[in-house]
């Protein structure tokens, strides 16, 4: 015994050693080929989403996009542009080995193939690129085997949809697939084996239906992967139990009935699956070799203990065959019970004891739930229930009685997937034991019925409430073209309700305004495409037109004959309204409601083609209004356009209806006479001024009383100009001749007009270039004290240095600057250059001396003025009472409220303030005494015949007696001979300045000047 125990032990120790090791080995080998087979996953999902990411960069390249759509949007006929984009994508094609790569526009028709002879695409294939068109969104299709002459190989398509420039949302324009062929380098890559083997392998299947097919060439060279097909109900196949749902390590046979040991996945989204296997004879063989080594001891040790075996199995041979007899009988009570319930058969049948334990069940249950028969034994009916409803076990087991008892729950199988069930459950008693019998019955299938009968329940009842409250108006016709149904929406829009309408023909809509040419389209559309859409005007039923926007769809029954027309139509009498205001608004101008240029344009060719024909006349009035800027400046933009508003209604109040009235922009308006007859040039100067005395009378906006004058040039065809440009040209001229020749007058263009504007541009250039390069520069001219004849300050003076003509007088070039709004520039130059060189001579030493400089009338409207003077005086530290700022009597009294504002706030920096000319102008006297002034300066003109003119003389008296009266000085200008001083001197002028004493003098002559006036004025002897 000791030693048949310790053979027993040896050989049991041997096994045991054995078994570790196949078992290590084992999972080894598991280990790996999880591990290869999702390293290969991977790789294949890399591959499938590189090639997914070129098809997405290609179709979002902006350039592509631009590229496409002008070539689909030109007909697809540019050969150019073909080219092109053929190019483009045969340089994708060739860098990432794309087999072939295809456009398609928005109906899906081919329009550009990289292969001249490339077939097709198959059905299935523009079934799902329709797909695509339609969500938008990048797919790829399943992998399709080809077979081109001797050629085998796979291919896979990338479908991503085209969309305009600019737009990530909307409807594609077109499609682009990228052919790729896997047998390139994927499936290579897939079928190599990271470690020395010989039957170690991956390959991909694809589950088509109840088969298994393989898209990868296999290893073994008797076999062609691509033509490989197998059942899925081969119950060994790696590949078939994968496609039942069972994943990660398994064991069974391969394609060639071997038995291996395998991985599988399946790959996302796909019907694919990637297999890795290897030989289980590969794998066992080293382990075999250990086995027969390891039972070659063993049998030494075992051979011994045989004899002691033999006598120990007689003694217990008996018990032996009262066990098989015992084993025997169970099996057949087993099987016995089968047959019991076997009746039941077509459903699952589980015999379970008392607690819910199952003891038998039929091979449907072994189907239904994925389990052996060996697990499904002893397995507690909960576990077969689905997580939901697990919670009801309890309530449902209280069901079963004798009697027997129906109910409905959730099961799985075992890869997961939830079924539904009808349990019939009782208590039954077989060989004197109580079980509980269940009768399971699947009603997945019923499910699915019943809730795609409440979704089509439900769809309908959906399609109804659109019908009924959509929006749009809805009549449905039936084969005949008779009104059957209409919606509310369609009551609502037209006032017709279904009894108005039952039964007649749509025609009964028609307002007859319709051209036939549309109806026409609409059934030769319908006929051809079973679909039109449009605009129409029908009529609704108070009489009232009724634009609309029209779809009519022709519905067929399943035998494609034609059985209704269902029509579907939007009231756009706003777009209709704001596409007319649209035109308006192209055409006209926004403010005044008159012609725009563009307009202007079109009609006057329009009015030249015709007198051409006729040979008659026309004229051009260009009109411009004098001084508007400082009413806008003044009284603001919105005051400045209710007078525009009124002046083009007094121009078309003014002309014929046949006359056209435009406005160029700003205060420019252009006024055609179309139709002087055979009358002379005279008549349209009558026009033009009726026109003039038209917009000279006063103007009542709000709680103003406005004047404007207007400047009007006038050029008549075919005199002045053969077309429109040269006509409009000449008035322009004309009227900026009439300004200058005081405004509020009509001129008619002559040649010698354009010299004068070319002039005058020429002078504007040159005075931009003079600012720019600084040849400017002051003069400055004495005031001296009547009395003393003592310096007392110095004017200003600005000269133009030209470095061609020399010196230009201010006379010149002051009103262009005036009117090109270069005075602005000029004058704050004027104001810096006169403060900078008061400041240097009073570090001269040359103090008590003033500095006078003149503002314009751009200047005094500016709200920039006040901040620019008061910054000007700090950057050079001079005190305001060191400056006088001189304006003209005519600028102050043009706007008075404004000009005593602006004045004040100059005042308020301490500088003096002088009316310059005065006598000159309109002055008020109430508004006079308002204005924060100094002084006043009387105007040359008066000084200069003050000796020979009584009036003069009265004029000069008084003026001097009116400003002392008013606290004012004066200062006489223009003073030339002794005479004009002494009689100054007698009325009590304060200041003078002329000749006599000096004339302008530059900067550097200045201290001299003033050196000789003090040393010599003791010495004048006053008359």
């Amino acid at each position: 015994m000791i030693f048949l125990a310790l053979t027993v032990a040896i050989a049991l120790v041997s096994i045991a050693g054995f078994r570790w090791y196949q078992l290590d080995v084992q999972r080894a080998v598991q280990q790996n080929l999880l591990s290869i087979t999702e390293a290969k996953v991977n790789h294949f999902l890399a591959w499938r989403e590189e090639r997914r990411e070129n098809g997405k960069a290609l179709v979002n390249d902006p350039g592509f996009r631009a590229e496409f759509q002008r070539w689909i949007a030109a007909g697809a006929t540019d050969k150019a542009e073909e080219e092109r984009l053929r190019q483009r994508l045969l340089a994708i094609r060739d860098a990432y080995a794309y087999e072939d790569i295809l456009l398609f526009d928005g109906e899906l028709r081919q329009v550009l193939s990289t292969r001249r002879d490339a077939a097709p695409p198959a059905a299935e294939a523009m079934k799902q690129a329709a797909e695509v068109l339609h969500s938008g969104a990048i797919e790829y299709s399943d992998i399709t085997y080809l077979r081109s002459g001797s050629r085998e190989h796979a291919r896979i398509n990338i479908l991503a949809p085209v969309r305009p420039p600019g737009t990530q949302a909307g409807a594609a324009i077109g499609l682009v697939l990228l052919r790729a062929d896997p047998t390139l380098k994927l499936f290579a890559t897939l079928s190599t084996w990271p470690m020395p083997s010989e039957s170690g392998e991956t390959f991909l299947a694809r589950r088509d239906g109840e088969v298994i097919t393989y898209l990868s060439a296999v290893r073994q060279p008797s076999a062609n992967g691509a033509a490989l097909q197998f059942s899925m109900q081969e119950k060994e196949l790696l590949s078939a139990q994968t496609a039942r749902g069972a994943e990660g390590f398994l064991e069974g046979t391969d394609y060639r009935e071997v038995r291996v040991f395998g991985a599988s996945r399946s790959i996302p989204d796909t019907s694919w699956i990637i297999v890795s296997k290897i030989d289980k004879a590969e794998i066992e063989e080293p382990i075999r070799r250990i086995a027969w080594l390891v039972s070659v001891v063993t049998l030494l040790f075992i051979g011994g203990a045989g004899a002691a075996t033999t006598i120990w199995w007689r003694n217990q041979r008996s018990s032996l065959l009262a066990d098989v007899y015992r084993a025997r009988w169970q099996e057949q009570a087993s099987r016995q019970r089968l047959e019991n319930i076997t009746k039941y058969a077509n459903d699952i049948i589980l015999l379970l004891d008392e607690h819910h334990h199952i003891v038998e069940a039929n091979e449907r249950a072994v189907e239904a739930y994925g389990y052996a028969l060996a697990e499904l034994r002893g397995m507690h009916t909960i576990e077969l229930r689905d997580a939901t409803a697990r919670g009801r076990f309890e309530d449902d087991r209280n069901y079963w009685t004798t009697a027997g008892s129906t109910y409905e729950t959730v099961q799985r199988h075992r890869s997961g997937k939830a079924f539904a069930v009808e349990v019939s459950g009782r208590v039954v008693a077989l060989d004197g034991q109580r079980y509980h019998l269940a009768i399971i019955r699947d009603i997945s299938e019923r499910k699915r019925a019943e809730a795609t009968i409440r979704d089509r329940e439900e769809q309908l009842d959906l399609y109804a409430k659109v019908f009924e409250h959509s929006g749009e108006g809805i009549m449905i016709c039936d084969s005949k073209n008779r009104i059957v149904a209409i919606n509310s929406g369609f009551t609502r829009l037209t006032g017709y309700c279904i009894d108005d309408l039952q039964g007649k023909n749509p025609s009964v809509l028609a307002s007859g305004e319709t051209p036939r040419d549309t109806y026409r389209e609409l059934w030769s559309s319908i006929k051809r495409d079973d679909y039109w859409q449009g605009e129409v005007l029908n009529r609704r039923k108070d009489g009232t037109l009724l634009p609309e926007w029209l779809n009519i769809s022709v519905v067929r029954n399943d035998k494609g004959k034609l059985s209704h027309f269902i029509a579907a139509f939007t009231d756009i009498s706003e777009r209709k309204a704001a596409e007319s205001e649209i035109r308006h608004l192209a055409h006209h101008d926004v403010l005044t409601g008159l012609l725009n240029r563009y307009s202007l344009q079109s009609r006057l060719e329009q009015a030249l083609s015709t007198v051409r024909r006729e040979q008659q006349m026309l004229a051009v009035l260009l009109l411009d209004l004098d001084q508007f800027k400082s009413i806008n400046d003044t009284l603001g933009h919105a005051m400045g356009d209710k007078l525009l508003k009124l002046v083009a209604q007094r121009l078309h109040d003014s002309v014929r209806d046949s006359d056209i009235v435009s406005r160029l922009g700003g205060d420019e308006f252009v006024i055609v006479l179309t139709d002087l007859g055979g009358a002379s040039a005279s008549a349209a100067l009558r026009v033009a001024d009726k026109i003039r005395r038209a917009l000279a009378q006063p103007y009542f906006i709000d709680t103003e009383v406005l004047h404007i004058t207007p400047s009007i040039g006038l050029a008549v065809y075919p005199s002045d100009g053969g077309d429109c440009e040269t006509l409009v040209k000449n008035a322009d001229v004309a009227m900026y001749h009439a300004k200058a020749q005081g405004r509020n007058n009509i001129q008619f263009f002559n040649p010698q007009m354009n010299q004068a504007a070319m002039e005058r541009s020429r002078m504007s250039q040159a005075l931009r270039v003079a600012l720019d390069e600084g040849q400017f520069e002051l003069h400055y001219q004495a005031q001296l004290d009547t009395r003393s004849r003592a310096v007392v300050g110095f004017e200003a003076l600005i000269r133009w240095r030209h470095p061609v003509e020399g010196l230009i007088s201010p006379q010149e070039f002051i009103p262009v600057a005036e009117d090109t709004s270069l005075i602005l520039p000029l004058g704050e130059w004027v104001l810096d250059e006169a403060c900078r060189q008061l400041r240097e001579w009073q570090d001269a030493g040359m103090n008590g001396v003033t500095m006078a400089i003149n503002l314009s009338a751009h200047q005094l409207r500016s709200p920039k003025l006040v901040s620019h003077v008061a910054a000007t005086l700090e950057k050079h530290r001079l005190q305001g009472a060191d400056i006088e700022l001189e304006i003209t009597e005519s600028v102050a009294m043009h706007n008075p409220e404004a000009s005593i504002k602006q004045l004040q706030a100059l005042r308020n920096l301490g500088l003096r303030l002088s009316i310059d000319d005065f006598g000159t102008g309109y002055s008020s006297l109430s508004y006079l005494k308002l204005l924060p002034i100094q002084t006043l300066k009387l105007d040359r003109s008066f000084v200069r015949d003050i000796e020979t003119d009584v009036n003069n003389v009265i004029i000069c008296t008084t003026t001097i007696a009116l400003a002392h009266s008013l606290g004012l000085k004066v200062v006489g200008e223009g003073v030339e001979t002794t005479a004009q001083h002494n009689l100054l001197k007698a009325h009590g002028c304060d200041l003078v300045q002329g000749f006599l004493f000096s004339k302008p003098l530059t900067a550097a002559l200045v201290p001299g000047f003033v050196d000789e006036n003090l040393a010599s004025r003791m010495q004048i002897v006053y008359a």
